[in-house]
């Protein structure tokens, strides 16, 4: 169990009774924060620094989620073909054995922390498309490179091999 702090708890439950009496309607997520801050400035004044976190929070994972390939703007296809994040989050443990998520970009990932972040994600359970295309990845440099070396120096070896093929 997580003993993270929840961010802007009273913003949270003002949120949650206001999208609850407009949506019986519907109405859009304009209307919504709208309505919050015109019912609730005070609320959302004294949370003003959580919400400002979790604001830049949402930017960031945004961010983390772009992807690399054709279809993207943000970078050229470094993974031709395959349809993955930038960033992936990895679960590091501390020596106290305590876990923190961190954003790494995927090319500089070793090999070694590629396998288990995929490991991690092999669950029985049904697998993002997301998680199928990072798995698509590894296998394509499985046989590349030693566990050190990142996954921009894998893929540049499969290519190597391939192009020499």
């Amino acid at each position: 169990m997580s003993n993270r702090k929840k961010r802007a708890p009273k913003t949270w439950l003002r949120m949650i009774e206001i999208k609850s009496k407009l949506g019986r309607e519907g109405a859009t997520p304009a209307e919504i924060i709208a309505a919050l801050r015109e019912k609730h400035s005070q609320v959302i004044h004294a949370e003003r620094e959580d919400l400002m976190y979790l604001g830049l929070t949402t930017m960031l994972n945004s961010i983390c989620n772009l992807k690399w390939g054709a279809g993207s703007s943000v970078q050229a296809d470094l993974f031709e073909g395959f349809d993955v994040p930038l960033t992936l989050t990895l679960c590091k443990h501390d020596e106290t054995g305590a876990s923190r998520n961190i954003k790494k970009n995927l090319d500089t990932l070793t090999k070694g922390e590629f396998r288990q972040y995929i490991a991690d994600r092999e669950a029985p359970r049904k697998q993002s498309r997301r998680a199928k295309e990072l798995g698509r990845l590894f296998d394509a440099i499985r046989d590349h490179g030693e566990e050190d070396w990142s996954v921009k120096e894998c893929w540049q070896a499969s290519r190597d091999q391939s192009a020499a093929l």
